[in-house]
């Protein structure tokens, strides 16, 4: 235990200022000679540029982003889904995924009506449909849970 010590160059000295000239750190201590850095409690703010206007206030404003409250919805129609779905399946967000009609970082799903739909579509619950839409669907014979 006695011969651990700690690697080279870890641990420094602390150099002790402003105690004689002898100390090789007296007199201005390593600041210089006058100034607002010589002096104690000298401290500017980041992108201080001396009394001059910076560069943050110099800028025009500009731009505007609402991307935080943006629903991204997906619009699809009854000529996509006959396209997609040949057979009467049941519509929901994973087979539309599936299917490539929507991203999958899509969360609103709405069916417009255009076009008339060829098969008997389920729409799930968590679909939006227009209600023109509804009437073509059951006209047909689908539904909506």
């Amino acid at each position: 235990m006695k011969e651990l010590k700690p690697p080279p160059g870890s641990r420094t000295k602390k150099v002790i200022r402003g105690r004689g000239s002898s100390s090789g750190r007296g007199k201005t201590s390593g600041r210089g000679h006058k100034g607002s850095k010589a002096r104690s409690g000298n401290t500017k703010r980041m992108g201080f540029e001396g009394g001059q206007m910076s560069l943050i206030r110099r800028l025009p404003k500009f731009g505007f982003s609402n991307a935080v409250h943006k629903k991204n919805c997906a619009v699809l129609d009854f000529t996509k889904l006959n396209r997609a779905f040949n057979t009467d399946t049941e519509i929901n967000l994973d087979n539309l995924i599936s299917s490539r009609l929507i991203k999958k970082n899509t969360r609103y799903v709405k069916i417009l009506a255009n076009g008339q739909p060829q098969h008997k579509f389920t729409i799930a619950a968590n679909i939006k449909i227009s209600s023109q839409a509804q009437k073509l669907l059951q006209e047909k014979g689908g539904s909506v849970k």
